[in-house]
């Protein structure tokens, strides 16, 4: 009866996803389709990896139905066609229907149903048109600026043109990668639950907006770490494979041969790590979860030159979902993370600092919330700007800096959308661009927001595609 139970909701998720994007152009409904059976993947993955019973896992995938079907509906007006209508007059029956139960006179359900109306409109619109865009005609050369103009359904495109790993990111599955190549190209490893990515790992061009498959990996893996070594070569480590077995093998991809080689394993298996290239252009690598699914308080290093891995000193803590980040002077900023892969297991506040020149660890200044899940983002000045993650309860939409000077924290302001497991990078003129992530009800966030350290404020982008 569990199984059965399991197998009914996953054929309703199917069911309604197939409703909604009817009249779709092809390769938009196929992107859409893939994007929740690899939700479906997820989910079970965890209901295996946790224990959970199907029963639980089952109530937990309809309640993200329910609780998303107004994101769809949004994501879905923000597309042409016909079903402007179809959507409009579902949502007036439905409307009625809730009404209908309460003794009312006729003016009064007209009335609601009226000002219901009116309210989504203007969401649906500030979801999907009413946000500024880029303007890809910078004032100085090299630096994007922001212009405060309608949203056009072209904005991923500008927006991949200036900063394509965060256009990429947020369009990829939970656990994904998007790595920017030293050629402008972004190198997207995961998703194998996309029918189309048989590799394990495809390659994005944002000058000719096209796609295109690597060589084949040896392991496909998600929730893995994948950085770019002095070389060039994108060193991918570790991850959680289809059957939720976690890895202890890396690769190395050669963006010239596009071409995947197996290298020396770790000494660990790991998932949900971290993986920062120091100054010396060795990699280093700090916890993770194991195959008991706790999390690792080992910590690793790979040297390019003599293809070896290391184990170094230890971290105070067992840390996964954490974040780390290499400063100016050398040093690495460890901060936040859980110590196991569970819902309701309580992150860290705190941070450690690991010393390449005495392989030593020490403490760090406590956050100002438990935070997994977050990124953190080195700025132009030394400071590390952590934002998001999720703490024991929801994810979160606070922001905060690092300051290695005092090592001391201070606020850096909100986010419109709170979310966990999102991209950050830096762009040429100072400021932080964050994108994609999973957000509260558990769908990949369409807003991309910038925070502009000089002045410390956010703005937010709607992405309507």
């Amino acid at each position: 009866m569990p199984k059965l139970t399991l197998t009914f909701v996953t054929s309703l998720i199917r069911l309604w996803v197939t409703a909604y994007t009817v009249g779709l152009h092809s390769e938009d409904r196929r992107e859409r389709i893939a994007e929740i059976e690899s939700d479906i993947w997820e989910y079970s993955s965890d209901a295996t990896n946790t224990g959970a019973a199907p029963v639980t896992t089952s109530a937990n995938m309809l309640l993200r139905l329910f609780l998303g079907i107004p994101m769809d509906l949004s994501w879905r007006l923000g597309h042409h066609g016909a079903e402007h209508s179809l959507v409009a007059n579902c949502s007036r029956k439905a409307f009625m229907y809730a009404l209908a139960p309460f003794r009312l006179p006729k003016i009064a359900k007209v009335l609601a149903l009226s000002i219901i109306a009116v309210f989504s409109g203007a969401g649906t619109y500030a979801l999907t048109n009413g946000s500024p865009i880029f303007d890809t005609s910078p004032s100085t050369p090299g630096l994007p600026k922001l212009a405060s103009s309608n949203l056009g359904s072209n904005l991923l495109a500008d927006l991949a043109s200036i900063v394509p790993s965060i256009a990429i990111k947020m369009s990829t599955a939970e656990g994904d990668t998007a790595t920017l190549l030293d050629d402008g190209r972004v190198l997207v490893i995961g998703d194998f639950a996309s029918p189309q990515n048989w590799s394990g790992a495809e390659l994005y061009d944002p000058r000719k907006d096209s796609w295109s498959s690597t060589a084949y990996l040896a392991d496909k893996r998600r929730w893995h770490a994948a950085s770019v070594l002095p070389s060039g070569d994108v060193i991918a480590t570790g991850g959680l494979q289809r059957d939720g077995s976690i890895l202890h093998t890396a690769e190395l991809f050669d963006p010239h041969t596009n071409m995947w080689q197996s290298i020396a394993a770790m000494h660990f298996p790991r998932a949900y790590h971290t993986a920062t290239v120091l100054a010396d252009g060795r990699l280093l690598i700090v916890g993770g979860v194991g195959d008991n699914l706790r999390a690792l308080s080992t910590a690793e290093i790979y040297d390019p030159d003599t293809k070896v891995w290391n184990i170094i000193d230890s971290p105070d803590k067992p840390r996964i979902l954490h974040a780390a980040s290499l400063m100016h002077d050398g040093r690495v900023l460890v901060s936040g993370g859980a110590d196991a892969v569970t819902r309701f297991t309580s992150p860290y506040q705190g941070a450690e600092i690991y010393s390449p020149t005495t392989n030593t660890w020490a403490p760090g200044a406590e956050m100002s919330a438990n935070r997994s899940g977050h990124s953190s983002t080195l700025l132009q000045d030394g400071r590390i700007l952590i934002v998001g993650g999720k703490d024991e309860k929801s994810n979160l939409a606070s922001a905060e800096l690092y300051d290695p000077d005092s090592n001391d924290w201070e606020e850096a302001g909100i986010i419109t959308s709170a979310r966990a497991d999102h991209g950050a990078t830096l762009m040429s003129d100072g400021r932080v661009i964050i994108g994609g992530g999973i957000t509260q009800i558990g769908g990949v966030s369409k807003i991309a927001e910038i925070y502009d350290p000089r002045v410390d404020t956010w703005l937010t982008l709607a992405i309507s595609k």
